[in-house]
């Protein structure tokens, strides 16, 4: 996984914060009260928005390195497992029943 700032959204985040911010201080055009709450909603927006897809990202990583440690062969806890003459001992597992 890359690092946060090495990321086109962490650019693209920090872009929309810096317009948002001086949108919402009049160092642009002076837009009243109406460029002040759009760009104070830009900066705010921005942030959270970085901060979700980036969280995000490190849960499929998060998920990914546990099912690699686990191992595929433990999807299923329904299993069949055979002994040694190839009886199976995990009763949970049989399909038929006696009837």
């Amino acid at each position: 996984m890359k690092s946060g700032y090495k990321t086109s959204e962490f650019w693209l985040s920090l872009l929309v914060m810096i317009l948002g911010a001086l949108l919402s201080s009049g160092a642009i055009a002076d837009g009243g009260l109406a460029a002040t709450i759009i760009g104070g909603a830009l900066a705010l927006l921005g942030g959270l928005g970085y901060t979700f897809n980036r969280m995000s990202v490190k849960k499929a990583d998060s998920y990914s390195a546990a099912y690699v440690a686990r191992g595929p062969a433990n999807d299923n806890a329904n299993t069949n497992a055979n002994d040694d003459n190839g009886e199976n001992i995990n009763p949970t597992a049989t399909a038929s029943t006696s009837g």
